[in-house]
């Protein structure tokens, strides 16, 4: 995993949590934001190639 991937996750991360934090109501929010650290966490352990994205925000 490179540095531009490590930063995308953790940004993709924080827009999760922030969303969390202003708007709990949304509760699918947690959903996502359960797969983009699940999807981290694999590449972290190169469980899956880095290409594998889920942008959706």
């Amino acid at each position: 995993m490179n540095i531009e991937d490590l930063e995308s996750r953790l940004q993709e991360i924080t827009y999760w949590c922030r969303l969390i934090h202003a708007e709990p109501e949304k509760k699918e929010a947690i959903s996502y934001l359960y797969v983009h650290t699940q999807l981290l966490l694999d590449e972290l352990q190169n469980k899956k190639p880095t290409n594998q994205v889920i942008h959706q925000k």
